[in-house]
């Protein structure tokens, strides 16, 4: 199969490995930032991002693969690719939000028990009066000063 696309440096074929080597090359740096920006801190510890932009890719060759696809340029490209991407997290959003795998509820309870436990800290008592530690230390030092004076000092 000899499609590909019209660019100023070249046609590179698609179904030519080089070609999809320069593909990716040229695209996966910017839909990995593409798909981290889509999806939130809670998707991320769960899904990498990087998982996402190869399940792009390797979707749009087996679409190049079944079907003749000619771009016109390398913006036509990167625009397929976008969407294809955006469509892959929205979908993986989808999966992790269902009721019986709720990605809000599984971090919240976790949080929850967190916060009680970090405000339990706030509410403990807080005395004006030095602890016995900090008397015992400055019985000490006072005795260590006064040893040091002569009676008359």
């Amino acid at each position: 199969m000899t499609t590909g696309f019209a660019t100023p440096v070249g046609s590179p074929v698609i179904g030519d490995s080089s070609a999809a080597t320069e593909v990716f090359n040229r695209y996966s740096g910017q839909l990995v930032q593409l798909a981290q920006q889509r999806l939130n801190w809670r998707l991320r510890r769960k899904l990498d991002p990087e998982d996402v932009v190869q399940s792009a890719f390797q979707s749009f060759f087996r679409l190049h693969s079944e079907q003749e696809t000619h771009f016109e340029n390398w913006t036509a490209l990167w625009g397929l690719l976008s969407l294809i991407t955006l469509r892959k997290c929205g979908r993986k959003l989808e999966y992790f939000k269902a009721a019986c795998r709720d990605i809000d509820q599984e971090n919240s309870t976790a949080m929850n028990a967190r916060m009680i436990e970090d405000s339990r800290s706030d509410w403990e008592a807080v005395a004006n009066d030095p602890t016995p530690e900090q008397a015992a230390v400055l019985t000490d030092t006072l005795q260590v000063l006064l040893s040091e004076l002569s009676e008359q000092e």
